[in-house]
């Protein structure tokens, strides 16, 4: 299903939306739902494809704000974290930052756990895992990671990384 601000969809429209929803029901057999937006004088098509991104956290208070600070800065994102049964405040830290949702899980789950709880929560067509500690995120990293799963819907993941020389 596609929403475009124009009362009918242009073949522009049409054709971006069926290259989209073929390749996320060839990955995942389910539909996807793009909107798409016209803005600025030339009508420039702008699609947003949201991206979940989830922080699973397991007493994490003194270290996660790190991460937050930068992934709440990632456009067209919604952050989530999963406090999975912290007893340090980790899930009253994440609170404290702008548009960032907390799932608490009891008692703690483990990180596996952790995930297929925030699995469950979304329904996003794009995932992002990252950890609650990671030190030298930028929001560049994290649309790197994305940018190849806009691009090519049949690919089912990517796995991003940080060796000795840096981000791979």
């Amino acid at each position: 299903r596609a929403l475009c601000r124009r009362r009918s969809p242009c073949a522009l429209c049409r054709a971006l939306c069926r290259h989209l929803c073929a390749g996320e029901r060839a990955r995942t057999g389910q539909s996807l739902s793009i909107a798409l937006q016209f803005r600025g004088e030339s009508g420039t098509l702008h699609v947003v494809v949201t991206t979940d991104i989830i922080v699973p956290a397991y007493n994490e208070a003194s270290r996660i704000s790190t991460v937050l600070d930068v992934v709440t800065r990632v456009p067209d994102a919604r952050v989530l974290v999963v406090n999975d049964g912290s007893s340090d405040g980790t899930a009253d830290v994440a609170r404290r930052h702008a548009g960032v949702e907390v799932l608490s899980l009891k008692p703690n789950r483990g990180k596996g756990g952790a995930m297929r709880a925030a699995l469950e929560a979304t329904s996003s067509p794009i995932v992002v895992f990252v950890d609650a500690d990671l030190l030298g995120l930028t929001p560049q990293h994290i649309q790197s990671l994305i940018a190849p799963l806009l691009a090519r819907p049949e690919y089912g993941q990517i796995v991003g990384m940080r060796d000795w020389k840096g981000w791979v």
